[in-house]
């Protein structure tokens, strides 16, 4: 939960890090020519803010719950607020990414097409918990009450409906553990 601006500002710093923004100057230049990095570290800039708005109970926070759902729209992302770490990479956003987790760690990967959430549609406390420095790759879904554990990575169109341990690679429909690091 962001709840200080020095925690926002250490939160952006690490998203940008993520996403290979540098420098402000690097952030807007790629932004215009349409680098997709940028518009990833765009929207997660406004998701950032909308959680610090939100905690704080500010006026701002209708504002960036407006601006934050028009990009998640527009680049086919949708994150719940105060569950998802610092250090978050969207390598690709094209192809859309719902993230319905209790919690997603730090230095985690997300590419296109990932689903993470829960079996039946109406129960919230059926969804995924999400490790930290996690790899899940194009296609991979998540869903029901799973633990992921730190260090995994979660292969292309894997199908992941039972726990992971840490530092293990699954792969397949359901997901098995091919190997363990």
């Amino acid at each position: 939960m962001i709840t200080s601006r020095a925690e926002l500002k250490f939160y952006l710093t690490e998203d940008a890090k993520a996403n290979g923004i540098t420098s402000r100057l690097q952030y807007v230049v790629k932004l215009i020519y349409g680098n997709i990095n940028a518009h990833s570290f765009r929207y997660l800039k406004s998701l950032r803010k909308y959680e610090y708005y939100h905690n704080n109970n500010s006026i701002l926070k209708y504002w960036y719950r407006f601006y934050n759902r028009r990009l998640g729209i527009r680049y086919g992302l949708a994150m719940f607020i105060n569950s998802v770490d610092y250090g978050l990479c969207l390598p690709h956003i094209e192809g859309g990414i719902i993230l319905n987790c209790s919690h997603i760690g730090h230095n985690c990967t997300v590419n296109t097409n990932v689903l993470c959430g829960n079996k039946n549609g109406i129960d919230n406390d059926d969804i995924p918990s999400i490790g930290d420095n996690v790899t899940l790759c194009p296609g991979a879904k998540i869903i029901g009450k799973v633990k992921i554990g730190n260090n995994v990575m979660v292969a292309p169109n894997a199908v992941v409906v039972h726990d992971v341990p840490d530092n293990a690679t699954v792969a397949g429909v359901p997901a098995q553990i091919i190997s363990i690091r």
